[in-house]
C-alpha cells in the first residue's frame, strides 16, 4: 500500500473573510497562530474536491503546519486520492464548538500538492 502525503497551500494567507474567530482568534490572530489552530485544537477537517463535476468531501486529520502549509495523509486505495490528483484545488472546513453562541469554524481555499510517497 502507497501512502501519500499532502501540503494544502493557503491561496491568500491573509483572506480571513468568512472565518468565525469566536473565542479563540480574533483580528490580531497571525497566520501562525491561525494554521496552529487548525491544526490543534481543531485537527478533523472536511476537505472538499470534486468527483466527476460534483462536489466531494472528506474528513481528514490535519497532522502539521509547517513554513505556512497544512499537511495531510491519504492512501492510494482511498477513493477520495483520485479526487485530489484530478482536481487539486480544495476547501478546507473546520469546526470546534458546542453550539452557535460557543463555536468556532472556518473556511480555506488551497491547492493540494503531493510532496511524498512512502512503501509500505
Amino acid at each position: 500500500m502507497s501512502v501519500f502525503s499532502y501540503i494544502i497551500i493557503p491561496l491568500d494567507k491573509n483572506d480571513k473573510k468568512g472565518f468565525n474567530y469566536g473565542r479563540h482568534l480574533n483580528n490580531h490572530t497571525s497566520n501562525q497562530e491561525f494554521l496552529d489552530f487548525t491544526v490543534n485544537p481543531i485537527h478533523n477537517v472536511d476537505i472538499v474536491t470534486t468527483h466527476q463535476g460534483e462536489p466531494s468531501a472528506q474528513v481528514c486529520d490535519l497532522l502539521l503546519n509547517k513554513n505556512g502549509k497544512l499537511y495531510i495523509a491519504t492512501s492510494s486505495q482511498n477513493p477520495f486520492f483520485q479526487d485530489l490528483i484530478n482536481q487539486p484545488k480544495v476547501i478546507i472546513n473546520g469546526y470546534k464548538g458546542n453550539g452557535t453562541m460557543d463555536s468556532c469554524g472556518f473556511s480555506i481555499r488551497g491547492t493540494i500538492k503531493k510532496i511524498l510517497i512512502t512503501n509500505t
